[in-house]
């Protein structure tokens, strides 16, 4: 782009707004947002701090003003990680189970491989 980057904030909601979109882990997007502020020189700042508060997705976008995930997908769950939510539920239920909930290819003696 000619004008040189786009301003901090606005990459930094546009990717809240995509990991919401994809339902991405609130530990990964937090963790980006940590090298991205930190990369920036702005671990002194209140986004900073609000970052490092948050624990769900929904928290993550409300530090940046982005719509929470709950808006977005019609749910009450900020994050699938959280409990009591369908997906994070299904997670634990093939985390004790061993199962992989979607198997990606068969092996070659005809069991599902990951």
């Amino acid at each position: 782009r000619p004008a040189g980057f786009h301003p901090l904030p606005e990459v930094i909601r546009a990717l809240l707004r995509h990991a919401v979109a994809v339902q991405s882990h609130a530990t990964l997007v937090k963790y980006t947002l940590q090298q991205m502020l930190t990369n920036a020189g702005e671990t002194k700042s209140q986004q900073w701090l609000g970052v490092q508060r948050a624990k769900t997705l929904g928290a993550l976008c409300a530090v940046y003003g982005v719509e929470s995930p709950a808006a977005v997908a019609g749910g009450e769950h900020a994050n699938d990680d959280e409990p009591g939510s369908a997906r994070g539920a299904k997670r634990s239920a093939d985390e004790s189970t061993g199962c992989d909930p979607e198997p990606k290819r068969p092996c070659h003696d005809g069991s599902a491989c990951g």
